[in-house]
Order: structure tokens, then C-alpha cells, then sequence
């Protein structure tokens, strides 16, 4: 999520707890491009560092688009970073060079990324 916000705001963007929820509880059906989109939007509308829920494409808050479980309260922006990352990689036949360059990200950036998601799953 702070890759696309850099690209699409001027300071550091956050994302209040609600906008974080409703980011990890979406099914992202269009995967990386979607989160994309809706972070670009986010950023223009927020005129600020903090993202709303109100920032966001409604089909995002309202969890439509299959989304099966009810958006976590306690998600944070790790949480929202690790499903992109999943979601490209399983978008992408587990290829990290593709996946990295769907994120928009190096692939050596991205294998930093994983090992830092392996250490969490491990605590």
C-alpha cells in the first residue's frame, strides 16, 4: 500500500484503522490493479495523511464483491501489504519476477518482503 501511495501523494500517507479493516476484509477480485485503483483514489480524495473509509471505492467498505469474512478491526497496513503481495504471486503462478513487477516493486524487494512475511508467520 505505501509503494502505490508514494507514487500518488506528496507526504506519508496512513490509514486509519476502519480504512486498514475494510482494505483486508475486501476479496480484491482484480487483485494488484485493484488495490492500486483504490489507493490512487484514496490519496486524491483524502487531501490529508490519513485515508478514511469514505477515501475508498464503496464496493471496498461495504466488502461486496465476495468478499467471505468480516473486515478485521485489528488489521494494519502489513496485513493490507501481505495480501497484495499473496494475491500477485498467486496471480502470477508463483513467479516472483512477474509478481514483482506487477507490484511495481524490484524483485529482490519483494524476496525482502517475503522473508519478513515468513518471520511474522513465525511469531
Amino acid at each position: 500500500m505505501q509503494h502505490f501511495a508514494r507514487g500518488f501523494s506528496e507526504g506519508a500517507v496512513r490509514l486509519s484503522p476502519q480504512a486498514a479493516a475494510s482494505l483486508v476484509g475486501y476479496a480484491w477480485p482484480g487483485n494488484v490493479r485493484e488495490l492500486r485503483n483504490a489507493i490512487q483514489r484514496a490519496c486524491l480524495l483524502s487531501r490529508g495523511d490519513v485515508i478514511l473509509p469514505e477515501h475508498l471505492p464503496p464496493k471496498v467498505v461495504s466488502g461486496a464483491g465476495g468478499a467471505a469474512a468480516a473486515p478485521n478491526a485489528t488489521a494494519t497496513l502489513s496485513d493490507v501489504e501481505r495480501a497484495a503481495i499473496l494475491a500477485a504471486l498467486a496471480e502470477c503462478d508463483g513467479n516472483r519476477t512477474r509478481a514483482a513487477r506487477k507490484l511495481g516493486i524490484s524483485r529482490r524487494g519483494l524476496i525482502y518482503k517475503l522473508k519478513a512475511i515468513e518471520a511474522d508467520d513465525r511469531r
